[in-house]
């Protein structure tokens, strides 16, 4: 393992930016009474080794959506990670939990989370939706 260190530590090194984003997700958003051309959200932080993230209070211009997960850059814009990574609330553990993308069938979409449970989501539209995410299916000629 000792031979591998340089080369884990240079990895690390260079990809230690990615510690400055901020991974988080909606649960609450309200026009700003005191700035009428911003949001108030309240979002739960999705970062560190809790099982229970905390909810911290922010104002944007940006328009974000309940119940997506969002990547923030230092910079201020947001990328949203929906449908690749989601939070939702383990059946199993009864835990708030990120579920990451694993594989998609038809409408479904299964998750898996590091608590090693799964989650299967049928996704109505789903090529329409995201069609990113799925080739249209072939036609026969």
């Amino acid at each position: 393992m000792k031979e591998h260190e340089p080369y884990v530590l240079a990895f690390c090194a260079r990809y230690s930016f990615t510690s400055r984003y901020v991974m988080f997700v909606v649960e609450d958003m309200m026009i700003d009474d005191e700035r009428n051309d911003a949001f108030a959200y309240k979002a739960r932080v999705l970062m560190g080794a809790e099982s229970r993230f905390s909810i911290k209070s922010f104002r944007s211009k940006l328009r974000l959506r309940r119940e997506e997960v969002y990547l923030l850059s230092p910079s201020g814009p947001a990328l949203s990670l929906n449908p690749i990574v989601i939070y939702r609330v383990c059946n199993s553990c009864s835990l708030g939990r990120v579920y990451m993308l694993d594989s998609i069938n038809g409408a479904r979409l299964s998750y898996d989370s590091y608590c090693n449970h799964r989650l299967d989501l049928k996704i109505h539209g789903l090529q329409n939706r995201y069609p990113y995410l799925v080739a249209p299916a072939e036609q026969s000629g």
